[in-house]
């Protein structure tokens, strides 16, 4: 039944004439820095970089969100960042004129089902930019996203190229789709969702980690509804989170709290890094050097 609703949300919104926009988002398997053949690096701590994966239905496009670790996790602020910044950016590209979002991702709570990608949704209808948002999450298992296809693009392409440096993938991941280029967003800041949610909304009673489907609209703010079952006459349960105070006008004129970058670097990773020096030159060299500074 969830691969059956993905398949009809993609068809609706590539009709001409259709009102929806479809996403599905992910994170690609984590990617380490420098590529080298020495056998020394088959031990060491190496630079973790984060790739998240945001594909647009209606356009049959792959937008992709690039990080390292010094810069950001693969947390529920992280997320939600790129999710906001990819729907409200116009230099990005793809704001849209069309009121209902509709978003696939997997189950994941600490990443996708939260608090605070449920708050950054709540922004983005007080500020205008959607009427209803949906968010629905296939069967464990059985995800299947639009995603895992352009990860593999990627991936196929990586095992041609020897990345040395976060400047290097992001020229691999920009030249890997040749018929259809991803979009890359070097993504160097990050917004504080978690504390924003701590401050205006509470979610106890809303048994979010049960829900199939998510969803919250502009006629009901400040509810949240959620559904059990991908059936189409399940009910749909309704749960008020504003906290006392709080309204549609407080989150109407908001400010986002940045999240603190850089996140350092542990003393056993910058140890490893500087064994590899020896084996890198020029800018590459340098980018290491300071990045251990």
């Amino acid at each position: 039944m969830a691969r059956d609703k993905m398949n009809k949300d993609g068809i609706k919104s590539r009709s001409h004439d259709s009102d929806i926009r479809v996403v599905q988002f992910d994170l690609q398997q984590q990617m380490y820095l420098p590529t080298l053949t020495h056998t020394q690096m088959y031990y060491s701590r190496q630079l973790a970089c984060v790739n998240m994966g945001i594909h647009l239905e209606d356009e049959g496009k792959g937008i992709m969100f690039l990080w390292n670790e010094t810069v950001g996790q693969r947390g529920s602020n992280e997320i939600a960042s790129c999710l906001y910044k990819f729907f409200t950016d116009s230099e990005i590209g793809h704001t849209t004129s069309k009121q209902k979002l509709i978003l696939w991702s997997d189950n994941c709570g600490g990443q996708n089902k939260n608090q605070a990608v449920l708050v950054m949704f709540l922004v983005l209808i007080a500020k205008g930019f959607f009427t209803k948002v949906t968010h629905k999450f296939p069967v464990k298992g059985h995800t299947f996203l639009a995603c895992d296809r352009d990860f593999a693009i990627i991936e196929k392409s990586k095992r041609r190229a020897k990345p040395q440096i976060p400047k290097d993938l992001i020229e691999l991941v920009a030249n890997a789709a040749k018929k259809n280029p991803f979009l890359v967003v070097d993504t160097k800041t990050f917004f504080n969702w978690m504390n924003l949610a701590r401050t205006m909304i509470n979610t106890k009673n809303l048994q979010i980690s049960s829900a199939t489907m998510i969803r919250v609209t502009s006629d009901n703010f400040g509810v949240i509804y959620i559904k059990k079952s991908y059936g189409e006459y399940a009910p749909w349960c309704a749960t008020s989170v504003l906290k006392p105070g709080i309204t549609k006008a407080s989150f109407e004129g908001l400010e986002i709290e940045m999240k603190e970058t850089p996140v350092p670097l542990s003393a056993e990773k910058k140890k490893d890094i500087s064994a590899m020096l020896p084996y890198l030159a020029g800018e590459n060299k340098l980018f290491y050097e300071n990045l251990i500074k």
